[in-house]
């Protein structure tokens, strides 16, 4: 028997789908291990590969991408997982970033793996307006 929450789940589109591994792994349960191992389910659960078959058969930069494109997350986090330096995370992200091919948000998160301020990045061009939305929490002195 499928209960209501399973059965709306799977109705979700993709972009919820992303909502709810961005939710997961924000989590401050999560140790770093749990966190790396949720990051690596969620990109082989979407491009259906394992990740070292992916590793194998794309370059760095590609899988860089690739996995952006199913999982926003902070760059620290997401490189940790796949093994990917952050130096060599740093040159794609602004090669991506000057095609238009990802976007960084325009406000800053608690990374779930640093536990610092950080900000998201993704490749999936559904996520684009969200990240650049910016977050003011600040109020109005006209309404």
């Amino acid at each position: 028997m499928i209960n209501r929450k399973t059965k709306k789940i799977s109705q979700n589109n993709n972009r919820n789908d992303l909502i709810f591994s961005y939710r997961l792994l924000s989590k401050k349960h999560l140790n770093k291990k749990t966190l790396m191992n949720t990051i690596i389910t969620v990109i082989e659960r979407y491009t259906k590969k394992d990740i070292d078959s992916l590793k194998k058969e794309l370059k760095e930069e590609e899988l860089f991408f690739l996995g952006l494109r199913y999982l926003t997350t902070t760059k620290k986090a997401y490189c940790q997982a796949l093994g990917i330096p952050i130096e060599a995370a740093c040159r794609y992200k602004r090669t991506f970033e000057k095609k238009g091919l990802l976007v960084q948000s325009s406000y800053k998160i608690v990374c779930p793996y640093t536990g610092h301020l950080a900000h998201l990045i993704s490749t999936n061009p559904v996520e684009f307006d969200n990240l650049k939305r910016i977050k003011v929490n600040q109020l109005s002195l006209f309404s």
